[in-house]
């Protein structure tokens, strides 16, 4: 889980369960679709952490690392 837990903040904006635990996985999913008030909350905030994965933020991100590394040689 170390991946995506870079990415997710579980029952923040998203859920996090343990490799290959398909029973874990199984009660997440049934979890989630009993509990529909909290999916949209959990839904609204990962769509508002996705942006800081814009495609225009990632190229100032490269573009500025590469400058800076650039300049450092």
């Amino acid at each position: 889980m170390d991946g995506p837990r870079e990415l997710i903040n579980d029952g923040y904006n998203g859920f996090l369960v343990p490799t290959n635990n398909e029973g874990e996985l199984g009660n997440k999913i049934v979890e989630v679709l009993l509990n529909k008030e909290n999916l949209e909350i959990v839904s609204k905030n990962s769509k508002e952490s996705m942006q800081e994965f814009t495609t225009d933020k990632n190229e100032k991100s490269w573009r500025d690392f590469i400058l800076k590394n650039k300049r450092n040689r």
